[in-house]
């Protein structure tokens, strides 16, 4: 279900990847790849233009698996739906969190130059 659902997500297929990670999240709440499918699911929100649930999917990740790997991604993708939602201090508070708790993340680059962009 995890792989059908992020397989889904990634051909831009948000609803129906996020029923399936959804599905997966009930039947196997223990998995070692729940953080990766709340992530997933916010993504989906994201894909679809729906910032507030993707804020919300994102933080879910961040308030359960602060020092999961995809958090710093979560976070990076809050910051940008702040952005998208013409939230500057909201996204620079959180890239800025990105930047302070995975100064040598994967993400921190790209929430270095959108924070640029954003003047903060």
């Amino acid at each position: 279900l995890y792989e059908q659902g992020m397989t889904l997500v990634r051909a831009e297929k948000g609803e129906e990847g996020r029923a399936l990670l959804d599905k997966f999240l009930e039947t196997d709440p223990q998995s070692a790849l729940v953080p990766n499918a709340l992530y997933w699911i916010g993504e989906s929100h994201y894909l679809d233009k729906n910032y507030p649930q993707a804020i919300l999917s994102f933080k879910e990740v961040t308030r359960r698996f602060p020092k999961h790997h995809k958090a710093a991604a979560a976070l990076l993708k809050i910051g940008m739906s702040y952005q998208m939602l013409g939230e500057k201090e909201n996204a620079t508070l959180y890239l800025r969190a990105l930047l302070k708790d995975h100064p040598k993340s994967e993400p921190a680059p790209a929430a270095r130059k959108l924070l640029v962009e954003l003047g903060g």
